[in-house]
């Protein structure tokens, strides 16, 4: 067993800083860690609550009981709050009432929020009431990726703790990633765990594209369509590479070293001198098609019309 905080990749200054806070008795009641997903938020809540709550050492020493207690995220003083389905309920924050108000013998009690900006507005008013009077050695630390929905009067009564996007190195701790991915999970390891696992469908994607760009092909890749796109996070996860490549293809009249998908290079040249009027059509509506996914219109019916669109227009071009 370890401390989690040696797990953490990157995130130095952040973690930095609040381990000096911890050490020097001069830690908020109420932290928001914020950033983008994959980068370690979460991660770092808990090993800060582990350091919150080590009997030994600082940081955690990771061997004591209350280290593994909390590493197997069965600790007493600490309460998880995460969303049920898509919200966090006030319901949740009755919990945080219930858990604050229960004796302890812990010197300290944490309480960590994931995806703080799912929170009910009622559910945000209650939390704000309890953190305008806090309990006595009772810590808040809420996760959340998109800063700007929480309640304006909750953020300004957290300590803001910002967690950037990875670096290179930090991505490749653990192996090796094609360099495609790298450019495209802007530093979320949540992103290029996912790419590495979606290789194959992102190659169906761009050959389904490059059927619907040549006039010439009888783009037998659409008998294949219905079951590309019938999973709506697929078929935006489809949409996404679209989108990337059509960047590409202009970025390739432009310069070349920075095309994201440098492994698709040859028919990102086979289609790079498109007429600019169909390249800007063709971007134009695959970014249509995200709006519609995003907006639970059928998938399998958007790609169609999407495709059929395109299809029209390059068989009409001269």
């Amino acid at each position: 067993m370890a401390s989690l905080i040696k797990h953490i990749r990157g995130q130095t200054q952040a973690l930095d800083s609040l381990l000096g806070a911890i050490k020097r008795g001069t830690l908020p009641h109420a932290l928001l860690f914020t950033g983008p997903s994959g980068v370690g938020k979460k991660k770092s809540a808990w090993a800060i609550a582990q350091t919150i709550l080590c009997q030994k050492s600082h940081p955690a020493c990771g061997t004591c009981s209350s280290c593994l207690r909390l590493e197997r995220h069965t600790h007493e003083s600490v309460l998880f709050i995460e969303p049920e389905t898509l919200n966090i309920k006030a319901s949740a924050i009755r919990k945080i009432l219930d858990f604050v108000s229960l004796q302890s013998f812990s010197p300290a009690r944490v309480i960590l929020i994931e995806s703080a900006h799912q929170m009910h507005p009622i559910a945000s008013n209650s939390l704000l009431k309890i953190l305008e009077e806090p309990p006595k050695n009772v810590y808040f630390i809420l996760i959340s990726s998109h800063l700007s929905t929480i309640m304006a009067t909750i953020r300004s009564r957290c300590q803001i703790v910002r967690f950037p996007p990875l670096q290179e190195k930090d991505l490749l701790q653990e192996g090796k990633a094609a360099t495609w991915m790298l450019k495209v999970c802007g530093g979320r390891m949540d992103l290029l765990q996912d790419l590495e696992e979606k290789t194959n469908l992102r190659n169906q994607a761009f050959t389904l594209l490059r059927a619907a760009l040549n006039p010439n092909s009888k783009i037998s890749a659409l008998n294949e369509l219905p079951d590309l796109v019938r999973d709506r996070k697929q078929a935006i996860f489809i949409c996404l590479c679209w989108q990337q490549i059509c960047r590409d293809m202009k970025m390739a009249n432009l310069d070349e070293t920075k095309i994201i998908h440098a492994d698709q290079k040859l028919w990102i040249h086979e289609f790079k001198n498109l007429p600019s009027n169909i390249l800007h059509y063709l971007f134009e509506q695959i970014l249509l098609l995200e709006k519609d996914l995003k907006a639970y219109v059928d998938p399998v019916l958007a790609f169609d019309s999407t495709l059929l669109r395109i299809r029209t227009l390059r068989l009409a071009a001269p």
